[in-house]
């Protein structure tokens, strides 16, 4: 039996591909370099057929490495009210070495920050019983007044009823609030 996997699947359509023909994964396989994501994976069939899949995602950044400033550097934020608010937590972070600075927003979310005595820069969005969304966070690190890594990735962690989200990066040398 010849299985004809079509190149545009989307992963809504998966479990319908899979049950129609019994279809199994073994495994992924996710590569991004300069020409974009490629992605491969080994499907199975209930036969014992492997079937080699392979497709290629091109890049969606508008920008490449180089075009980014490089890390501390300032870029023009918003001038809106949440960076107004993250420009002054990171203000008194700042005139405060190493002290936790707060902010909590009506909507229940709250942010602290700290700037540390070791060289870190540390922020923290928490919420009471359920974890800051995705949206939350990316709009808290795009509201800044400086670009934090582009790799900052949260760590989960719940304590005394908050659900929380924070990271830490080296703190840029200079910022212009």
């Amino acid at each position: 039996m010849t299985i004809v996997i079509p190149r545009s699947i989307t992963f809504d359509a998966w479990p319908a591909e899979r049950d129609r023909y019994g279809l199994q994964i073994d495994h992924w396989n996710f590569v991004y370099d300069d020409d974009g994501l490629h992605v491969s994976a080994v499907i199975r069939s209930l036969s014992g057929e492997q079937i080699q899949f392979a497709d290629e995602v091109q890049h969606t950044m508008a920008k490449q490495p180089a075009d980014l400033p490089a890390p501390g550097d300032v870029r023009p934020r918003p001038k809106n009210k949440l960076a107004q608010i993250l420009a002054d937590l990171h203000r008194r972070a700042e005139q405060n070495t190493g002290v936790p600075q707060r902010v909590e927003l009506t909507g229940g979310l709250r942010i602290d920050m700290i700037v540390g005595i070791d060289g870190m820069s540390r922020i923290l969005l928490a919420r009471v019983g359920v974890y800051p969304s995705v949206n939350e966070w990316t709009t808290t690190l795009n509201h800044l007044p400086y670009d934090p890594p582009l790799e900052t990735t949260p760590e989960q962690f719940t304590h005394n009823g908050w659900w929380c989200l924070r990271a830490a990066w080296p703190t840029p040398e200079k910022v212009s609030l």
